[in-house]
């Protein structure tokens, strides 16, 4: 059975080999008495990165309306992981399967494996070595509501997380997490502009379709083109609130490590986000089995082109997907 995210501890069954797990300790003892810090100590830097406004269609708030729009995640997801695989590195799926929590409801449950060597930034490399970026996922997706824990088994004390929570406003909403008077205090308030285009660093790395959303209008739906001031003129819209925490707590490049992820996360949000949009006909009006079934092939396909094992599955599905019609 999946713990439920509020209880993330450990990472389910991959783990990494016993020889590079003695080399991290060893690193970290040596970092630490360079630095003078004791050992066991360490320095906790948490960066609140609160992400709006990603609008979205919206076709209604029952539950057909919700799983409809969970369909435009689910699509996005596993073309962008096909681009990114090839046969060195790329997406591995270890489990997919549905699940169940108190807190979430109903949902499905992946864990997943990214190997990103060609992503690290070049002052990481020069003391990490390339396994450094291989990148641990679990995540329950139970929209409106999903949650992302990431792991690296090389730096063992960092951890990543991502809550995400999807409201029927145009990005208005205070506080939709809950955050403290202490956390509010220390985090970042950003908005993102799906239709703006942005041409640095981590925006290269991540790739981009050049889609330009200004022009771009929907065989299918009509949708679209997204022009100056599209938010505050689309009616009815999504947005995407999504709170970043990343902790990195070793001295000399913890800090350089946290604002690179979070100039990473930055960039993956928008492009996602775009391709959303801008894929819109290819995943619109898809049943959700149809949907199912297509994630099954892409995550075989993933697992191949990697020459990794045959996915996890449950092989019960959720009852309420097999009954939803075609959006």
């Amino acid at each position: 059975m999946v713990r439920p995210p509020s209880s993330v501890e450990k990472p389910h069954t991959w783990t990494f080999p016993e020889k590079r797990k003695n080399q991290v300790k060893n690193f970290s003892r040596k970092l630490l008495r360079n630095s003078g810090i004791l050992l066991g100590c360490s320095l906790d830097v948490y960066v609140f990165l609160f992400l709006d406004l990603y609008t979205l269609p919206n076709w209604g708030g029952s539950k057909v309306g919700l799983l409809c729009r969970y369909r435009w995640k689910r699509c996005m997801i596993m073309k962008m992981q096909q681009q990114s695989t090839t046969g060195t590195e790329g997406v591995e799926i270890v489990e997919n399967r549905p699940f169940e929590d108190d807190v979430y409801g109903k949902g499905q449950y992946t864990l997943k494996i990214y190997r990103l060597q060609s992503k690290a930034p070049t002052w990481l490399t020069k003391f990490a070595p390339a396994d450094a970026l291989v990148m641990q996922e679990e995540a329950w997706n139970a929209y409106p509501r999903c949650k992302s824990v990431v792991k690296c088994p090389y730096f063992t004390r960092f951890i990543l997380t991502i809550d995400t929570i999807h409201k029927d406003d145009n990005g208005q909403s205070e506080n939709v997490h809950s955050l403290t008077e202490e956390q509010l205090a220390v985090r970042q308030l950003e908005t993102i502009d799906i239709a703006s285009a942005v041409n640095d660093y981590w925006s290269y790395i991540i790739g981009s379709s050049n889609i330009d959303l200004s022009q771009f209008q929907s065989a299918r739906t009509g949708r679209g083109p997204l022009t100056d001031g599209w938010q505050g003129q689309c009616d009815p819209v999504s947005t995407a609130y999504k709170l970043v925490t990343i902790d990195a707590p070793y001295w000399g490049f913890g800090s350089r490590l946290e604002q690179a992820l979070l100039a990473g996360e930055r960039a993956l949000f928008l492009e996602s986000h775009r391709n959303c949009f801008g894929w819109i006909d290819e995943w619109f009006g898809l049943s959700m089995d149809k949907m199912r079934e297509l994630e099954k092939q892409s995550d075989s396909s993933l697992n191949q082109k990697l020459g990794r094992p045959c996915v996890i599955e449950d092989k019960e599905e959720l009852d309420e997907i097999r009954t939803i019609p075609s959006c």
